[in-house]
């Protein structure tokens, strides 16, 4: 096996998470719904790029035809992609999504269903749980909206049912256990989504620029090299970047049309979290959350990222207020030397047709010390099954073959034919993909973002939108709140599980 294989086997075993989708009425496909290309009946006959992994599913698993109907609210988070895709379109993974749902629809004789509703998603779930119905059985969506019902009893604990393998590669190890309460297991994420991995913050670097401040920055001759030295850290990318600026236009204004050598997306503000290994929460012995942040470095990591974004020369948010696809879109025109930005921005039409060459590197360590590269994403979804589901044998084997499938498939499809097949020129940067994807971290303070987590991550971001010179003041407050929120958190667990 190669080691781009390896790392890649051990990646998918560490994450990926479910992306909120779109509320498409309607009943399950069936095959003859199929236009073009006949659909995959038996993925494996199919090659893959990392070692097939079966699922433990019984082969003559049969559900007679029943109904499993997914709450999976559309939002401006992702992509149909992910879950549903409507039709072949000959691009390899919507179809990969596409035949998915009909191999798992035959495979188990279930039909699966992804309604429209009225209401919010929210409003939906505590309908449903109020009224204790069984419309929908099973729940998809981003991370911290599934995770606003975790501790009232809403849920099924997904490790008690049979048909769920927790422990396959296809299920995210580390959200499994930083997301459990007091070892239940309320809510998953796995294979089954590519928001994860579209979420992921790297850092991109335009070829020619490399080559035409190599002269006076011999560093930028060989930056794969650095990186494979442990000595990508974020002090090195602003000694890189940090003072090249060229007024392009010449209208004597810092302005988009200029050059810089840091182009910043709104991801940045979260290296703290993924990049630089900070960590929020951690678990006790009774698998409940501490609050136990390092305030030294955490308030060192704020500096850096403050002085990244409005202190430095070279850097474009230091002189105008660009971010989301208008950081993508300078770095594709030409504009800059560095950007640090999502992972998706591959996919962008513009990145597609950009005139230089540009390589991916991963987010900067926090200094040479740290023994990993770490990645970060910021919002990503999962999977939950209502409580008052009380036959959930179909959707649990449902989520399983469709997340075998997506695992021995549908993400080897996208990382290796997307993201390196189609869009990444030279090996080496595929070698720093690898790196990316494989050393995810994940803190549930994100995904109990308002619940035990008070809001504190998030806080870090408003504080550098703001302009605040510290985060010292801010933790003070935050903290407060997040300890409050614990305590009342832990008693109302109480009172509903009896834990």
């Amino acid at each position: 096996m190669t080691d781009i294989r390896k790392t890649l086997c051990l990646a998918l075993a560490l994450f990926m998470a479910v992306l909120a989708v779109s509320s498409c009425s309607g009943e399950g496909k069936t095959a003859d719904t199929v236009q073009t290309e006949p659909a995959v009946t038996d993925p494996s006959q199919e090659t893959t790029l990392v070692p097939r992994v079966d699922d433990s599913l019984p082969g003559d698993l049969d559900f007679s035809g029943e109904k499993v109907i997914f709450l999976a609210p559309m939002t401006s988070r992702g992509a149909t992609v992910d879950l549903y895709a409507l039709e072949l379109s000959s691009e390899p993974v919507n179809d990969s999504v596409y035949n998915r749902e009909l191999y798992v629809e035959d495979r188990l004789n279930v039909n699966l269903v992804f309604p429209e509703f009225g209401s919010t998603y929210i409003t939906e779930i505590q309908k449903q749980a109020n009224s204790g119905d069984d419309t929908y059985s099973a729940y998809c969506g981003v991370s911290h909206e599934i995770a606003d019902f975790c501790f009232d009893g809403y849920y099924l604990d997904l490790s008690e049912l049979d048909y769920l393998d927790l422990d396959k590669p296809w299920w995210n190890e580390s959200f499994t256990y930083e997301c459990s309460v007091k070892n239940h297991v309320f809510m998953v994420s796995g294979s089954l989504s590519l928001s994860l991995l579209r979420g992921i913050t790297a850092v991109y670097f335009n070829k020619a620029m490399a080559v035409d401040y190599s002269a006076g920055i011999p560093e930028l001759n060989d930056l794969y090299s650095i990186v494979d030295d442990g000595r990508w850290t974020i002090d090195l990318v602003m000694k890189l970047g940090g003072d090249i600026y060229r007024d392009l236009n010449g209208d004597q204004i810092h302005d988009d049309e200029d050059v810089y050598g840091i182009i910043c997306g709104g991801s940045t503000m979260e290296m703290p979290w993924g990049a630089f290994d900070i960590s929020i929460f951690e678990k006790d012995e009774d698998d409940w959350f501490v609050f136990n942040v390092n305030t030294e470095k955490l308030f060192t990591a704020y500096e850096k990222i403050y002085q990244i974004y409005y202190e430095t020369p070279g850097s474009a948010s230091s002189y105008i207020d660009v971010g989301g696809d208008g950081s993508a879109g300078m770095f594709a025109d030409g504009n800059g030397l560095f950007l640090l930005d999502a992972l998706n921005r591959v996919e962008m039409a513009s990145f597609r047709n950009m005139k230089d060459d540009y390589g991916i590197l991963p987010e900067p360590k926090y200094n040479e010390a740290q023994k990993e590269y770490s990645s970060y994403t910021r919002e990503y979804s999962c999977y939950a099954l209502p409580a008052t589901n009380s036959h959930p044998d179909a959707a649990a084997a449902v989520l399983e073959a469709l997340s075998s499938y997506s695992y021995n498939e549908t993400v080897p499809t996208f990382l290796d034919l997307a993201l390196k097949g189609r869009y990444m020129s030279d090996p080496e940067s595929r070698k720093m993909i690898d790196i990316l994807v494989g050393n995810v971290k994940i803190d549930a303070a994100w995904s109990y973002l308002e619940e035990i987590g008070a809001g504190y991550a998030p806080a870090f971001r408003y504080n550098i939108i703001n302009k605040e010179k510290t985060f010292a003041s801010t933790h003070a407050s935050y903290s407060q709140a997040v300890k409050r929120a614990l305590a009342g958190y832990a008693a109302q667990y109480g009172k509903v599980f009896g834990d």
